[in-house]
């Protein structure tokens, strides 16, 4: 609901994974004709014909790098389930950068993050969780809005634009 609220044209998806964000937006957002979605995933096995067909431009790459892939500017940049994987100071960097290229950025990090290693095969670990982030944390760095949900995810909008009222309707419910 809040992406459609949002109605971006251009978004950028970074760590896909299996592209199923990607999908689904393109879905909601069908109305669209001129919609385009970039997609970034450092895991080279995620990337199969699948998602090529899901993303207009797909960046096999390790999202810290910011100046290999965010080249071109974003309406939304959507972290879902990839926020966790960054320690706290590669998280605050690399929102800074993101804020730079984009009106929106949509976050959701698990309310419980669990230890987890890398793949056996993924030399970076980009799968390893590295910060458990709590939901007040991000308002010390960041002007955000907490979406109010009753899922396992807690879900957050960067951004300095003013947020549409109903967008700030759902943001409204305290933590």
């Amino acid at each position: 609901n809040t992406i459609r609220e949002l109605n971006p044209t251009k978004i950028l998806d970074l760590g896909f994974g299996k592209g199923k964000y990607g999908f689904l937006i393109r879905e909601y957002l069908e109305h669209n004709k001129n919609l385009i979605i970039d997609g970034v995933e450092g895991y080279p096995k995620n990337i199969t014909q699948l998602q090529e067909k899901i993303y207009d431009n797909i960046f096999n790459e390790d999202i810290r790098n910011t100046g290999n892939y965010l080249l071109n500017t974003y309406d939304l940049i959507i972290i879902i389930d990839v926020f966790e994987h960054f320690s706290k100071d590669d998280a605050i960097r690399l929102i800074t950068e993101l804020t730079k290229k984009s009106k929106y950025i949509f976050i959701a990090i698990p309310r419980h993050v669990p230890d987890q290693k890398g793949f056996d095969d993924d030399p970076h670990e980009y799968e390893k969780h590295r910060y458990n982030w709590k939901p007040n944390e991000l308002k010390k760095y960041f002007r955000c809005s907490f979406i109010s949900n009753n899922t396992s995810e807690y879900f957050f909008i960067i951004s300095d634009e003013k947020l549409p009222n109903n967008i700030i309707n759902m943001s409204n419910k305290q933590l």
